[in-house]
């Protein structure tokens, strides 16, 4: 058999009954698969195991292992497929409904960095009954928020996702927005989200001997670490918290010392300035209100800015204020009519 049916044979096999089987119980239900040298069936059962880790499955291992103390020959593993089911979240068919929009329309994207789980979760909500709400047709209109060619981000975003499931370290080509020139690094992939449309990775970086937060639409080049592919590089520290690193909003990732900026805002800006901002304004007239942000990425805050250029304006720092105007004008010259 080849190895999708092998790795399917063995998940049912593992499925039956909640006492589990030896490796030698299976190998002797697989002598064809698992038998002959030693070493290199275990080494392929070792890697049938992360392939079924790797779909879902709970994967449990009864009695000690040989780094335990135990005999490693009277290891049982079965899976329970109760024990890999999440509890009701007890959302309502409308919901449900919005939630597959939403995920279809990122799916549609074609960029969206963890593709094939978001497939998987779709499939799952499609089998709920979510009548009278019909699951719409989604047209994704791209925000355009990125330069790159799709195909391209999108195999930089898959690299990313890849190396982070299986704990590989990558080699980045990055250009930091505070740099002139790109740097090299070494990082160990710790998370990865999407905040604001823009895709960060937090991870542990060899050149700076700590943890760093990367944009990975600034990614240059990226190449994930081939040396035992099947073997992690790192272990993820247990308290890590990707919140801790990247805020919300997109002027909160931790990409420079905070500062303070403040912002002015008319219009309907100014009556919806703690929705946009989620801060209430410092102080306000009939016609104006001003608030103070603490910005720790403030390219973010530019992007954030820019959209609503009519109504909300960058007022102090200096600094912000001219990198607001440049980026502003660089986008006209981007429409600027070609000369003949």
């Amino acid at each position: 058999m080849n190895n999708i049916e092998r790795v399917l044979s063995l998940l049912a096999l593992l499925r039956e009954g909640r006492e589990g089987h030896t490796f030698q119980e299976i190998a002797a239900l697989f002598p064809g698969e698992y038998g002959g040298e030693a070493i290199a069936a275990k080494r392929k059962f070792e890697r049938d195991k992360r392939e079924i880790i790797e779909l879902g499955y709970p994967l449990s291992f009864g009695g000690k292992s040989a780094d335990e103390g135990g005999d490693e020959a009277e290891q049982r593993y079965a899976i329970d497929v109760n024990d890999g089911l999440l509890p009701n979240a007890g959302w309502t068919s409308p919901e449900l409904a919005t939630l597959y929009a939403a995920g279809s329309a990122a799916l549609q994207s074609g960029t969206f960095v963890a593709a094939s789980d978001l497939q998987g979760a779709l499939r799952k909500i499609s089998l709920h009954d979510m009548a009278p709400f019909a699951v719409p047709k989604i047209r994704y209109l791209g925000t355009g928020g990125s330069s790159e060619d799709p195909d391209q981000e999108s195999e930089k975003n898959s690299t990313v996702w890849s190396a982070l499931k299986r704990r590989k370290r990558l080699s980045l080509t990055y250009q930091s927005p505070n740099a002139s020139e790109p740097t090299l690094r070494e990082v160990d992939p710790w998370g990865v989200a999407h905040r604001r449309g823009v895709l960060t990775l937090v991870g542990y970086c060899h050149l700076r001997r700590k943890p760093r937060v990367f944009l990975v639409p600034r990614i240059l080049r990226i190449k994930v670490n081939t040396s035992k592919p099947n073997t992690p590089d790192y272990e993820v520290p247990p308290d890590f918290s990707f919140d801790k690193y990247v805020g919300i909003r997109a002027w909160e990732h931790k990409l420079h010392e905070p500062v303070n900026v403040r912002v002015a805002l008319r219009g309907h800006a100014r009556a919806r300035a703690a929705d946009l901002f989620g801060v209430a304004p410092s102080s306000a007239t009939d016609e104006i209100c001003t608030l103070t942000l603490s910005v720790t990425c403030l390219e973010g805050l530019i992007r954030t800015v820019l959209p609503l250029s009519t109504e909300v304006q960058i007022i102090d720092p200096a600094r912000a204020v001219a990198a607001m105007r440049a980026a502003a004008l660089a986008i006209a010259e981007m429409h600027e009519a070609p000369t003949t």
